[in-house]
C-alpha cells in the first residue's frame, strides 16, 4: 500500500488508487477516490468515491458521487462552483 501521512495537496486533479492511503487532510482541484482517507477532503470542484473508496472525514466539494459499496462516514459541505 502506498501511504502518506499528513497533509496532501494537489494543484489539479487527484487519483487515489486502490493501493492508496492517506491519513491527514487532502487539498485538490477534483478527486477521485478509489483508496482510503482519514482525515478532511477538500475540493474546489468534483469529487467521486468508487466502490473501493474508505473515506473518514469531512468532504467540502461542488459536487459527490458515492458508488455503491464506498464507505463513507462525515459530513459533506456543498459549495457553488465559481464560474
Amino acid at each position: 500500500k502506498v501511504l502518506n501521512e499528513g497533509t496532501l495537496t494537489v494543484e489539479n486533479n487527484m487519483v487515489l488508487g486502490v493501493n492508496g492511503v492517506v491519513r491527514g487532510p487532502v487539498y485538490a482541484h477534483v478527486a477521485t477516490v478509489e483508496g482510503s482517507i482519514t482525515g478532511d477532503l477538500i475540493c474546489k470542484g468534483s469529487v467521486r468515491l468508487a466502490a473501493t473508496a474508505k473515506v473518514t472525514g469531512d468532504v467540502q466539494c461542488t459536487s459527490l458521487l458515492i458508488a455503491e459499496g464506498a464507505y463513507f462516514c462525515g459530513k459533506v459541505v456543498c459549495t457553488q462552483a465559481k464560474e
